[in-house]
């Protein structure tokens, strides 16, 4: 049986060498698909890594597959039976470029005979808070591209992506101040010592560790977890390098159900976090603590490290979410994980491995 052409957008970043990691490693997969991957540089040495793995790379900065570029997309969709589609929000920050990104990726779905399109999508935050919270972006156009993808009629499924462990280097600042005290501190371990000028070093491999949200102090070397919500917050979160592609794989195989699979291993709580981090560094994690601060001193700290303030205003707003709706709105992650045949990656063993924490004890 001749294999199925899989085509794969944003191949080298990480959404999309996450599936094509996930597609090859599997041998029933392997031989079911042949990978077509687009990327903006065929000749980068991530896309000529991918090219050893047998994967056909396409660059889209030669217009051959623009999503940019309906035309384009078309001819590089020929003869597929299923695309994994994703935008990058954070490349241009202008929704209206995203959402015109996507719509090309449907319509030139549509017009190649696509039998499964397979979106990376998260929710419509101003729908889903009934209009109070219609400031994070990045959310919303991702569901609308979502909603016009169902309209289509292209057949279809769609992976919500969960709070990624590791983050987007490009996007995040390399460091944040906060020059209030937090509004509330809570000690999980034995202090060392109190400091609550928040200052943050240049970590930026993870979230937990590029937004405030797991770093040690400059100074007395103290690691906290900061965030404008609650400790007992529960997040739901993923390990996007090696876990999204296992997600993108169920779907692929459950066929376009049009059913959304939430992709995340676990919902953690901040308190859970620190805590497991003690377990794997009981030494590094003496006085470690939990720093719930206000919206706006978040927002400050972003702003105060470079960050625009429409970028700035978008990422608050999704704590906002996180901490007032839920992540993924208090849905079920079971019934996801369940499709998934590989194991999933934990926060624990992500962290015993992440480079960051490299020499910790």
């Amino acid at each position: 049986m001749s294999q199925k052409l899989l085509v794969v957008i944003g191949a080298t970043g990480v959404q999309g060498r996450s599936v094509i990691n996930a597609i090859l490693a599997d041998s029933t997969t392997k031989a079911e698909y042949k990978i077509r991957g687009i990327t903006r540089d065929a000749s980068s040495s991530k896309a000529k890594a991918l090219t050893e793995l047998g994967v056909e790379c396409v660059a889209s900065s030669a217009r051959q597959a623009d999503s940019n570029d309906k035309a384009s997309l078309a001819k590089a969709f020929q003869g597929a039976h299923s695309v994994f589609g994703v935008t990058n929000f954070w490349e241009t920050a202008d929704p209206k470029v995203e959402e015109r990104q996507g719509h090309n990726i449907a319509d030139a779905a549509k017009e190649a005979g696509v039998r499964h399109l397979v979106w990376s999508s998260l929710y419509n935050v101003s729908e889903e808070s009934k209009g109070k919270l219609t400031v994070v972006e990045h959310f919303d156009v991702k569901a609308q591209i979502e909603a016009y993808i169902r309209q289509t009629g292209v057949p279809c499924s769609f992976v919500m992506m969960g709070f990624y462990m590791v983050s987007h280097p490009h996007l995040l600042p390399r460091s944040l101040s906060f020059q209030h005290p937090p509004s509330r501190t809570i000690h999980t371990t034995p202090r060392v010592e109190d400091n609550p000028n928040l200052t943050t070093p240049p970590h930026h491999q993870s979230n937990f560790t590029s937004m405030q949200m797991l770093r040690p102090d400059a100074t007395t070397k103290t690691y906290s977890i900061t965030f404008p919500f609650p400790a007992s917050t529960p997040i739901p979160l993923l390990d996007t390098y090696t876990d999204a592609g296992k997600f993108v794989k169920a779907a692929l195989a459950a066929g376009p159900t049009a059913q959304r699979v939430l992709a995340s291993a676990a919902y953690y709580t901040p308190a859970q976090l620190l805590s497991d981090f003690a377990k794997v560094y009981p030494n590094a994690a003496k006085g470690a603590t939990y720093n719930e601060v206000t919206a706006d001193q978040f927002k400050g700290a972003l702003m105060g490290s470079g960050m625009p303030e429409s970028g700035a205003v978008d990422l608050t707003g999704n704590m906002t979410w996180i901490g007032e709706y839920g992540y993924y709105h208090g849905d079920d992650l079971e019934p996801s994980k369940r499709m998934v045949r590989e194991g999933l990656t934990s926060w624990e063993e992500f962290i015993r491995a992440a480079p960051e924490f490299e020499g910790l004890d």
